[in-house]
């Protein structure tokens, strides 16, 4: 059992660390250049809404909610 948990934490310290890696490298994307009419540029793009946040914290729900069902199920 002792084991299982530790598995567990390893797993979950590693996905933290990769998720906070692949964040910590995000850089603005460059301004592209006015266009030969002289007016302001295009936009750069559609930035992503808070929903995510929500799918992120229903995932990490989720997850909690499965491994505390799973570890119930093996007592």
């Amino acid at each position: 059992m002792i084991v299982h948990n530790k598995k567990n934490i390893a797993t979950t310290l590693a996905l933290c660390i990769s998720v906070i890696n692949a964040f910590a490298y995000i850089q603005e994307p460059p301004m592209p250049e006015a266009r030969d009419g002289g007016g302001p540029p295009p936009p750069v793009g559609v930035p992503i809404d808070n929903g995510i946040l929500i799918l992120f914290a229903v995932a990490i729900i989720y997850g909690v909610y499965k491994i505390l069902k799973r570890s119930k199920k093996q007592v």
